[in-house]
């Protein structure tokens, strides 16, 4: 569902259901396994028998809603946006009680056209995930990116950077990309990015990673 009652205001609602489920009697039961030859220990496992969950009966919903502003700003367009979603997970199975998961996430944006050729987006986000059977955890980010744009457009370069902090790592984050419009159907595409990982954890490594790439595309 979406409402704009003004020019400068526009409001999206959505949500999502979605069910699985079969017609099962039993939410278990057990199935005999047979014995396995062990190439490397040479030897037969013993004959055991395993948990087979027969019902299922599994949750899904997601909603979330979108504000935008737009507004002029030293006779530029600007805009400001905020996200909020969250996505539930069940599962009604008595031998899988305790199981759910409860995501949520918030996000504000602001995006400012400093010129004919430059603009800017700003964005904070926080993301919270509980799972019913372990502690809660929660990521926030900051990220800020700048584009601008030169020979009537033909050539879009973009650099960004991210920072995200979490319990488990704070990561920190540079892209690149460049553009170039050979044609309208012929695109080149140059980007790279760098992502450097500091874990919370002593016993967890630090790390960098760098990833680049070249591409070409055409449109038929």
């Amino acid at each position: 569902a979406g409402i704009r009652p003004e020019n400068k205001i526009s409001i999206a609602l959505n949500t999502m259901l979605n069910m699985m489920k079969n017609d099962a009697a039993v939410d278990s039961t057990r199935i005999d396994q047979d014995s396995i030859w062990i190439q490397q220990d040479t030897s037969w496992t013993e004959p055991d028998s395993v948990l087979y969950v027969g019902q299922i009966h599994n949750v899904n919903s997601s909603y979330s809603a979108n504000i935008m502003y737009q507004f002029m700003m030293f006779n530029m367009n600007q805009s400001l946006n905020a996200n909020f979603s969250m996505q539930l997970s069940e599962d009604k199975n008595p031998a899988r009680l305790g199981n759910d998961i409860n995501t949520r996430n918030i996000m504000f944006a602001f995006m400012s056209m400093l010129s004919r050729s430059w603009s800017a987006t700003a964005n904070v986000s926080l993301n919270t995930v509980d799972l019913e059977s372990q502690d809660k955890t929660s990521r926030t980010g900051l990220g800020l990116t700048i584009t601008n744009r030169i020979l009537a457009g033909k050539l879009s370069n973009t650099i960004g950077a991210n920072m995200t902090n979490s319990d488990q790592a704070d990561v920190t984050g540079i892209t690149f990309q460049s553009n170039y419009s050979i044609t309208r159907a012929d695109v080149i595409r140059l980007s790279a990015k760098t992502s450097m990982y500091k874990n919370n954890d002593p016993a967890t490594i630090d790390y960098n990673e760098y990833i680049a790439s070249l591409s070409y595309s055409h449109r038929f």
